[in-house]
């Protein structure tokens, strides 16, 4: 959700994308999976 809307509806695949993080937070970051947890890093 961003300024109370949805911005993305899917998949964690799909959705958890540096891309998709980064316009949420409009901020650049790098995203790792690992057994399924998802790691954020940037700023």
């Amino acid at each position: 959700m961003k300024d109370g809307r949805f911005i993305r509806d899917g998949k964690k695949e799909s959705v958890l994308t540096a891309g998709e993080i980064g316009r949420l937070f409009d901020i650049p970051v790098t995203v790792h999976e690992e057994g399924g947890w998802y790691y954020l890093t940037g700023y």
